[in-house]
């Protein structure tokens, strides 16, 4: 059975937000949530909002403010087309550049549901492409076809990806918690310096007995940029590019396939902490690669640093991670074209743990990262089981 097809306009309203003056945000207030906050895991990202003094906020605004279980989607740059669901229960208001989906003819989740197929979003990527950055009106929104079955069935389908969905936001929200508990340990270890035994070592001018200061190479084996790929869809490589790293974390999703073959110094190995080091907005994250991938490099605008064998791999890739604010601002050249170079990343200097912490702080976090990890590879098996059941029950093809 198939479902009648229509156009998303007539059953659901595009409302773009407001263009809230820069001049008036600040730290507090109420949290005004902008296209960054549209993350790549079909949610919101409320913790990094400017805010705004409800003061300036009139009561002919009201429409612009959202609340738990309203949909968004980004109209502009590079992230056009991308949707996303606010989960919690604050209060915000929506920034120009990002609409509101409000459902008044249909299911707000089946319609959450249909929308967050992956397809959507690459359909209105493209359409907006050909400016000088993708641009997507209310009308183009409006414009899109999706299938509506009756009501009853459209609650039984958003019934079944949410059980999907569900799942897949507990790991996402145990992964977080894990990542919290392995940073505040760094944090306690290593800015505030209370590492075990702590009081029993001397401190000199800031630095504990056994530590050094040192740059970023003494800790590393290897610093290098990646390759110039061959792409090939049906090639058994990998390659890693810039859009892979993103929230210190490592998404295979955007690598691609490639065939030119590589030296073996090249071959990424667990542990490497991988830097963007091309252009501006991407310029100087950081994520440690945390599986073996066999076949698998990064491009060239990508650079391994390599923690020696004998040290630590979780202390320099949390090191690096914290560094990232000063590596964005560590790219030379055109505004557009700024590179960060290996050996401006290999002469920072940062205060090196001994060994035997580092170690110490291995074997507490090591696991950690690796139950991260298992947890990450059941998102992944999820969200494929997931996308491969919403187009088939979009269609009619299975019956609910």
């Amino acid at each position: 059975m198939s479902w009648e097809v229509v156009k998303l306009g007539s059953v659901c309203k595009v409302l773009p937000g407001f263009a809230f003056k820069s001049q008036l945000m600040g730290s507090s207030g109420i949290p005004v949530i902008k296209i960054k906050n549209i993350n790549d895991n079909l949610g919101v990202d409320t913790l990094d909002c400017q805010c705004i003094d409800e003061a300036y906020v009139p009561e002919k605004l009201a429409k612009f403010f959202v609340s738990k279980g309203d949909i968004l989607l980004a109209m502009t740059g590079a992230t056009a087309g991308k949707f996303g669901r606010v989960h919690d229960n604050g209060r915000y208001l929506l920034n120009q550049r990002v609409a509101k989906i409000i459902p008044f003819d249909a299911d707000a989740d089946y319609i959450w549901s249909c929308l967050s197929d992956s397809k959507y979003r690459d359909l209105l990527f493209n359409i907006g492409q050909g400016a000088a950055q993708p641009n997507i009106s209310g009308g183009q929104i409006e414009a899109l076809d999706i299938p509506l079955p009756p009501k009853p069935v459209q609650k039984k389908i958003s019934s079944i990806i949410s059980a999907y969905n569900d799942l897949i936001d507990n790991n996402r929200k145990r992964i977080a918690l894990l990542e919290k508990a392995a940073r505040l340990l760094y944090e306690e270890w290593f800015v505030r310096l209370r590492f075990p035994g702590h009081e029993h070592t001397p401190v000199v001018d800031g630095v504990p007995v056994g530590w050094e200061k040192d740059d970023i190479r003494s800790c590393s084996s290897y610093i290098s940029r990646g390759i110039s790929p061959s792409y090939d869809e049906e090639a058994p490589g990998l390659v890693i590019n810039q859009k892979c790293i993103r929230n210190n974390q490592v998404d295979l999703t955007p690598a691609r396939n490639q065939k030119k073959p590589f030296k073996d110094d090249k071959q990424v190995l667990k542990g490497d902490v991988l830097i963007n080091s091309t252009g501006a907005g991407t310029l100087g994250r950081v994520a440690q690669l945390w599986k073996d991938l066999p076949n698998c490099t990064v491009d060239s605008h990508v650079t391994i640093v390599r923690p020696k064998a004998e040290s630590g791999i979780c202390w320099l890739g949390y090191q690096l991670s914290v560094l990232e604010p000063l590596l964005e601002n560590m790219g030379e050249g055109s505004t557009n074209q700024k590179e960060l170079g290996r050996d401006r990343i290999a002469s920072l200097r940062v205060l090196v743990p001994s060994s035997s912490i580092q170690h110490a702080f291995d074997q507490v976090v090591a696991p950690v990262k690796e139950q991260m990890n298992v947890l990450s590879a059941q998102n992944q098996k999820l969200q494929q089981a997931r996308d491969l059941l919403l187009p088939r029950l979009m269609s009619g093809e299975l019956a609910v």
